[in-house]
């Protein structure tokens, strides 16, 4: 009986320590997915840095250069061309690390959410007043006849985030001369913004990549822009945050329209 006494212990000893040692695996496995997702984010960022912030401050660079060496002898029009690009070149830069910061903080579950009542005008009006050279650069019409302002009940700069990366993205894949519209009209207890173009338009393979949340490779503009291939991934993300859906309607060679909707008051 004492023989049977002492092997029940150690048997339900052994029971305990497999039980430790699973949950310690588990414990491993977990940090270890979580290590291999820090380190891909690295990576990622690291690659965004060295390939795509080169090529805006390069233009930075050239330009604030001639504008330094040729300031006595450019006229007028040529200084605000240089302008122009640099103006372009400051807002890609800012628009990436913008896009990085909120990219890798979401990544690692850092992002803060603040939502209140705002104005849709402190977040279409300043978005277009950062873009509006951009689009004149390429000699692109911005409609806004069909756009109107209200409230919403948003994180304002989630938001600002998501119109300035639709609309930077209407302009580089829209063609020069070619047209842009912003819109919004109420539904219900949502407002609904639209951004139309008539650019090269997406496959559905990337809109539904777009749909899953993934990240789609970014191809040059039609004058050339370089970009992450963050900000669509990124906007998906915030509209679903605020509470709004986000629906992609495209046909290739002619242009794409960008719908999401925003509350109007917070959720009960």
């Amino acid at each position: 009986k004492q023989f049977n006494q002492i092997l029940e212990e150690r048997q339900s000893t052994i029971t305990d320590q497999a039980k430790m040692l699973k949950s310690q695996a588990e414990n491993l496995q977990v940090s270890n997915k979580e290590l291999l997702r820090l380190i891909a984010t690295r990576d990622k960022m690291f690659s965004i840095i060295a390939h795509d912030l080169r090529s805006p401050f390069n233009t930075i660079l050239g330009f604030t250069g001639l504008l330094t060496e040729d300031f006595d002898e450019s006229d007028p029009r040529r200084m605000k061309e240089y302008a122009r690009y640099i103006h372009d070149a400051s807002t890609s830069v800012f628009n990436l690390l913008e896009n990085l910061l909120f990219w890798a903080s979401s990544q690692t579950n850092q992002i803060q959410f603040h939502p209140s009542v705002s104005e849709l005008d402190e977040i279409v009006v300043d978005s277009l007043s950062l873009l509006r050279e951009s689009a004149i650069k390429k000699n692109q019409i911005i409609d806004t006849s069909q756009y109107r302002n209200c409230e919403v009940f948003v994180d304002l700069d989630m938001m600002r985030s998501v119109v300035r990366n639709l609309m930077m993205n209407a302009i580089k894949f829209t063609f020069p001369e070619g047209s842009i519209k912003i819109a919004s009209r109420m539904s219900g207890k949502y407002v609904k913004v639209s951004i139309s173009d008539t650019g090269k338009g997406m496959s559905q393979d990337d809109i539904k990549r777009v749909y899953k949340n993934l990240s789609i490779n970014s191809s040059p503009g039609t004058s050339g822009e370089k970009g992450s291939g963050l900000g669509l991934s990124l906007s998906y993300e915030f509209i679903k945050k605020n509470g709004g859906e986000l629906t992609i309607e495209s046909i290739l060679g002619k242009g794409s329209t960008f719908s999401f909707t925003l509350p109007t008051k917070p959720s009960a």
